[in-house]
Parts: C-alpha cells; structure tokens; sequence
C-alpha cells in the first residue's frame, strides 16, 4: 500500500477478501501480517488456508483474491503503491525547460549569448 495508508483498515479489507471467498477455510484462520515497510510502499502478507484438487484452482482462488482486494481498496480510496524515484541532474548550467503544444516537455542547454554571432 502508498504510504500513509491507513493500516488497520488495510488489514481489515484483506482479511475480509479472504474471508468472503468460499474456497477458503475457517480453520486455520486467515491472517494478515504487515510485513515491512518497503522503498515506495507499505507491505502487507495475507496468508489463508484452501484445500485443493489440483494447482489450477489453487491459481484460481489466488487470482480471486486478488480482484476482490482491489475492489475493496479501490471502494476504501486506498492506493496501492508504485515505485517513486527522485531524478537528480547535474549540469554545469542551468537547463531550459519549455512546454509546448499538445502537452510535449521540450529540454534544452540554454544558450550562451555571447557565443552567438552579431
């Protein structure tokens, strides 16, 4: 999850996707560990118990859970998190940044006036 979620109600709705899904067994419970608090995001684990036939339902109820931990966050307004990075650029001078029509980012050296030809 995006920092600054709020992590009991995140625990919450991933327990409740799991808990809603008639795959998945009562006993053991289903749990939810929060895990770790990664570069760009918070970490959670949701950990459940199934009993299956084969390795194709097993990827089935996985995928359930998925999509319905995304409605619930999605309902909640909580974001999932994606990797943010910070760009640094080091120029000995200063860059020009012009936007132009049609939502282009142009970049470019500024020029030195007194290069330029009378």
């Amino acid at each position: 999850m995006a920092y600054g979620s709020p992590t009991r109600i995140v625990t919450r709705l991933l327990k409740r996707a799991a808990t809603e899904h008639g795959l998945i067994l009562d006993q053991p419970e289903s749990f939810v560990r929060f895990a770790d608090f990664g570069e760009s995001s918070l970490n959670f684990e949701l950990h459940f118990f199934i009993r299956i036939r084969n390795m194709m339902e097993r990827r089935r109820v996985e995928s359930d859970i998925r999509y319905k931990i995304n409605e619930l966050l999605n309902e909640a307004g909580i974001t999932i998190a994606f990797p943010q990075r910070d760009v640094h650029l080091l120029a000995a001078q200063p860059l020009m940044v012009q936007v132009t029509p049609g939502d282009q980012v142009s970049v470019e050296p500024p020029t030195n006036d007194s290069n330029k030809a009378a």
